[in-house]
């Protein structure tokens, strides 16, 4: 398994296949910080892991550019639901929590 790191103590778990199998690689993020997907899996993505308390757009484009959808914990298994399937190219994650009105 491949690493990025940039200061995360968590990663975010990026892989090719649905419901987190394939090819994968631990991506460490610095809150706020714009990270690019490693290039074994630039535009290959099909599933992603994101650690609690953080919430992450992912962007078609490199340098967080382009169509984006917001992700929040604990990630998504399938991104074709999302139209997204072997699109993304860079992720910005922050601190924060999304919650769900009653």
């Amino acid at each position: 398994m491949l690493q990025q790191r940039a200061n995360s103590s968590e990663p975010i778990l990026l892989c090719q296949d649905l419901n987190l199998n394939g090819t994968c690689a631990e991506v460490f993020f610095n809150p706020g910080a714009c990270v690019g997907v490693p290039t074994n899996l630039n535009d290959a993505v099909t599933s992603l892991s994101i650690p609690n308390g953080f919430v992450c757009t992912i962007f078609k484009n490199i340098n967080c550019q382009g169509n984006n959808i917001f992700i929040i914990p604990p990630g998504a298994n399938d991104l074709t639901i999302q139209q997204f399937n072997d699109e993304m190219s860079s992720l910005l994650c922050d601190i924060g929590e999304c919650k769900i009105a009653e």
